[in-house]
Formats: C-alpha cells, structure tokens, sequence
C-alpha cells in the first residue's frame, strides 16, 4: 500500500539522511550521534511504515549504512564457547522416593504425588504435553523435589501449551531436560517454564529449550515472589524469529530477587514485529540482587538488521507497570545487580542495558557488534568497569555511569576472529587492575591482579579428562 506522503515524513528523511551522510564514514564515530545509526535508520523506517515505494527507495541509502554499523553474522555456525546444555550430567542424591516414568499421564500422577525429596526419572522417550504440567507441592532446601533425565537428550516434551511447566511451590529442581515449542504458531507456545508466587529456590540446570517466545518466565503471584532461583547451563534457542506479538525475552524476571543466570547459551531471540523489542535476558519489577555471569549471548544468529529491535542483557528492560513491581511502585526496576563475564553478540541495539536500575555493577563483559552498553531513565545508575566493547558508554534520560578500565573501541586491533567469537588476543589493551570479587573470567580461569579487559580469551581451554 502506498500512502500520500506527508510532509512530516519527507523531513524525517531528510534529517536522518543528513545526519548520517554529513560524515566520512570511515572516521564516523557512533558515539558523538545523541542516537546510535541504527536507531536512527529504524527510526526513518518507522516513519516511512507504509509508504513502500519511499521506503524501498530510501533502502538503497540507509541499507550501506546500515551494514557498515552492523556488520552482517558470519555464515558459518558460531561456537557454544562451552556454555549451556549438553555438559556431564550432575550425579542425583540419593531420593526418598524415586519415581521411573514413561508416558505423559505417569508423568503427571507423579508431579501430583510428589513430596520433598522425591526423584522423578523420565525414561528415555517423547512425552507430548498437551495441557501444561503442574509442580504445586513443594520440595525444602535440604530436599527438593527432582524432575530429570538420566541423560540430557533421552527425554523430550513436545510442549503444544502455552506453558511446558507451571511451577508455583518452593524448591524444584529440573534437570537434563529437552523442552521444545511444537505448537503450530508461535503465539500458542509462550514458556518452557513458568516459575510464579511461592515458587522459591527453583532450580533449571542443563536443560534445552527451544522455539518459545519467552522460554523462562518468572514473576510474583498473590503477593508471593519466587525468589533465590537459579538458571544454569541451559540452551535457550529459537529456530528463527518469533511470529508473534507477545513479548520475546529468553529469560524474563519480573520482580523476583537473588536470582542467579550463570553459563547459559542464548541464540535467537528476535521477533518479525519491526516495531518491538526483544531481549535475551533481563530482571526488572523492583527485585534485587541478581547476578548475570558467563553467559553466552547471540542476539541475530543471520540478519542482524532485520527488523526490530535485540537487546542482550537488560537490567529493567522496557519497563515494568505498578501492579506487577515487588513494592507496587517501581521506584527503581532493579538495584544491586550483577553483569559479569559474559560476552554479548551480533545485537543490532545494546548488548548492555540498565533501564532505572540502581547500584548495578556492569564488569569484565565483552561485547562484538553490539551499540555498547546503555545506562538510561531517571535514577538509574551503572559503575562499569573493564569490559572490552564496540560501540559506545551511554547516560541518558537522567541515567548516570561511572567508567573505569573499559576499552572501548574496534575489537579488529585486539582481537582474532572476534565477528566468529574466536577472541584471542591480537594484541591485548593495557592491563587493568582485577576486581577481587570477580576472579574468574568467562571460561572460569582466575585472573592475575593485572588482567585484560573483557570477559577473557576464547576459545576456552578444554578440561582435563
């Protein structure tokens, strides 16, 4: 459909055109724009929504821009850099009751019987789950309740709900799982695991999910919050963008406090709505202390300037309504929070976000093709510290940052292959002083008292048999 074009859009064009062409683009430096240039390019897309024959003409001006800011995904398969699913499987405590199950109903008389320190075992097989499942008796501290599989890969639930698993009492731990999205669209298959209200101290570790809009989903429920959980080594993947309008998040924390998002893989994340924003990982709603350590991020695993919008890692993410915030209020999204030694890839916005979020310590990233880490809204506050990162350090909307130790600059002077996620040292930047709480670098080697920026070299060295 063509529209008369209106006289507002032809300046829109005209300005952002002139913004972006006023400067050699050889020497242009994304920092000095008050917008990144891809901001500014979706934006004049934005305004040109429906004017085809503009639009697609506008194209053969911003597309060269474009993919001079972002530069296009390498073709072959990135790395896993040895993080999320898939490593040796963790040797299960001995149980009070042990279940063996091996069909869908087995499955769901077993969650319905199952009482602190019971073990349920899925036999190896495909259990389609066609209404979700439900954990709604709880497990303790010293006893949680266990939902596996032997081995990572023998058991696969063929989720065809909107939610694979509704988790909503304390204490439950799943394990060597693969949860895939089967649904026929995208909006009708939403969460692996929905984790609500009194839910605490849940446990994901070295499961696989795949095709889900926002594969982990955790938020409070009756004044309840389901806090001190833990996401570690999983894979959270989508096939393609998400059809769909629904939010796509990979891991979406809502309120709760103390979670920990260590050593997951997450690829894939974006949405074919070009008027959204997707990310891969973020708390907001007024929770604390959460800690985002050695993951791995990639936003676009193809087009990086498809449309829309990818985030890596957010603290605060777009915000969050007073109804669903911890206090009611949302004075501030998050506080206390940690991002640490994760490196961030191929996000055609931030691969860092601290959106109202205080006293949040943002460390030892690294961050290739990314805008670089944004720190925005009234009150928010970032101390950053060391990461090695293209793109830019931005306060904005009343936002504040400390710098100190970052480099900042084109990861092509010190780094090897870092569009391909090998990133050995070309030639290190000048040393910086280690953070004593943050040894360990993104392979879990210590750090010197004098160490690189960044979240460390890969690829990472492999363990000894």
């Amino acid at each position: 459909m063509n529209r008369p074009l209106g006289i507002a859009t032809v300046i829109a064009l005209i300005c952002a055109g002139a913004a972006l062409l006023a400067k050699d683009l050889s020497s242009a430096s994304p920092a000095t724009l008050s917008r990144t240039p891809g901001e500014l390019i979706r934006a004049v897309h934005g305004q040109l929504a429906g004017y085809e024959t503009l639009d697609a003409a506008a194209r053969t001006l911003l597309d060269p821009l474009q993919r001079h800011f972002e530069r296009p995904v390498p073709p072959d398969a990135l790395p896993d850099l040895g993080k999320g699913a898939g490593g040796a499987a963790t040797p299960a405590p001995a149980p009070v009751r042990a279940f063996q199950v091996a069909s869908t109903a087995q499955l769901v008389d077993a969650l319905a019987q199952a009482r602190p320190g019971d073990q349920i075992t899925l036999q190896p097989g495909v259990y389609r789950i066609e209404q979700r499942l439900a954990a709604q008796r709880g497990g303790t501290a010293k006893q949680p309740i266990v939902l596996r599989a032997a081995r990572l890969g023998e058991a696969r639930l063929e989720v065809l709900a909107g939610t694979g698993v509704l988790v909503s009492a304390p204490f439950w731990r799943f394990e060597n799982l693969k949860l895939h999205g089967a649904c026929n669209a995208d909006d009708d298959c939403e969460h692996a695991f929905h984790i609500v209200g009194q839910a605490r101290g849940t446990v994901l570790h070295n499961n696989e999910m795949r095709d889900f809009s926002a594969h982990i989903k955790v938020n409070g429920q009756s004044g309840h919050w389901p806090d001190d959980g833990a996401v570690t080594h999983n894979s959270l993947l989508n096939s393609r963008p998400r059809v769909t309008q629904r939010p796509v998040t990979a891991v979406d924390i809502v309120g709760a406090s103390g979670w920990v998002v260590a050593d997951n893989r997450v690829q894939e994340f974006g949405k074919s709505a070009a008027s959204h924003t997707s990310y891969g990982i973020f708390m907001k709603g007024g929770g604390s202390g959460g800690r985002i350590e050695r993951n791995l991020l990639i936003c676009s695993s193809a087009d990086i300037s498809a449309p829309g919008t990818r985030v890596g890692i957010s603290l605060g993410g777009g915000g969050t309504g007073a109804p669903y915030c911890r206090n009611g209020q949302c004075l501030h999204e998050h506080s206390q929070g940690l991002i640490a030694n994760n490196i961030v890839a191929h996000c055609n916005d931030s691969g860092i976000d601290v959106n109202r979020s205080q006293q949040v310590l943002v460390a030892h990233n690294t961050l290739v093709n990314t805008a670089g880490i944004d720190v925005r809204g009234a009150g928010a506050n970032a101390e950053l510290r060391n990461n090695l990162l293209e793109g830019r350090l931005r306060a904005r909307q009343g936002g504040s940052l400390q710098a100190q130790g970052n480099a900042v600059g084109p990861l092509r002077e010190w780094l090897d292959l870092a569009d391909r996620l090998n990133l050995a040292w070309r030639e290190a930047p000048a040393a910086v002083p280690a953070l004593p709480a943050l040894r360990q670098d993104f392979c879990g080697r210590l750090r010197d008292a004098q160490t690189s920026p960044g979240a460390g070299a890969t690829p990472c060295p492999t363990p000894a048999p």
